[in-house]
């Protein structure tokens, strides 16, 4: 009989697990709403973020400096509401068609966490890095979406001072949308410990053990008697085992934890 020998565990991982999670098995409509609110918000935080550096550059550099004191201030507010509603009047359609698109991204990266659609990359420092069907879309299709633009209005000349920018504009939007997403469907959410404990150990066991070793229908983790009770099929012993070394990890003190394993006859 051979000894059962747990595998390494990465800690970060059951953290990714509960947010990705959250994006897959909360209320549908939630998903849609936070996926398009995530969208509105990441049109209009930079400029509000960048308002006052705005303002900085206007006074500084826009306004003539011999000017007399009341006329700077003029000219400066002249100018930077000028700047204020120039960039409002385009955002508030980008943020109509960003938000659509949110609704998009939160459906994909739903259907990236159900079925484990993943590309994955492995690094040192960082552990691993897994990007779902919506963050390729993104990371590849804003770039191409901005150099069609820019073709269109024959702007393509901006692409010699800001093509590091336009490249990497995908990822910098998914960063910001993934992070807002995150944030939105929580606040909406409001999950509990043993909700999100549940969701994540769901989403992390097969990922840990293995999609091909393991299919999770339902977790439950009771806060009053201390145990866990998962719910699926599990093709071996060490599967299970392996899945009882992951929640004992991450959630210690927890006992017993009870597997129902479909695969095997009802006894």
């Amino acid at each position: 009989m051979s000894t059962y020998i747990p595998t390494a565990i990465d800690e970060r991982a059951y953290e990714q697990a509960k947010k990705d999670a959250l994006g897959a098995y909360s209320p549908q409509h939630t998903i849609m709403i936070s996926g398009f609110l995530a969208g509105i918000l990441a049109t209009w935080l930079p400029g509000i973020i960048g308002a006052p550096f705005f303002y900085g550059y206007v006074r500084l550099f826009r306004v003539p400096r011999w000017e007399e004191a009341a006329t700077k201030a003029e000219l400066t507010k002249d100018y930077f509401f000028g700047g204020l509603n120039t960039y409002a009047s385009v955002a508030i359609w980008l943020g109509i068609i960003l938000g659509a698109y949110g609704i998009l991204q939160a459906l994909l990266r739903q259907r990236s966490c159900k079925n484990n659609k993943y590309i994955t990359m492995e690094f040192a420092r960082y552990g691993e890095v897994r990007l779902s069907i919506d963050a390729i879309l993104t990371i590849i299709g804003i770039p191409i979406a901005t150099i069609i633009y820019l073709g269109v209005t024959n702007m393509l000349s901006v692409l010699i001072v800001a093509i590091f920018i336009v490249v990497l504009s995908g990822m910098f939007y998914n960063g910001l949308w993934t992070m807002l997403f995150n944030l939105i469907i929580r606040i909406l959410y409001r999950p509990g410990f043993d909700q999100i404990a549940a969701l994540g150990l769901r989403v992390l066991i097969p990922r840990h053990v293995g999609w091909n070793q393991v299919s999770i229908d339902t977790v439950e983790v009771n806060r009053a008697d201390k145990s866990v009770r998962i719910e699926g099929k599990f093709d071996s012993d060490f599967a299970e085992k392996e899945a009882r070394n992951v929640v004992g990890h991450f959630l210690r003190g927890y006992h017993p934890i009870y597997i129902v394993n479909k695969n095997k006859p009802a006894s």
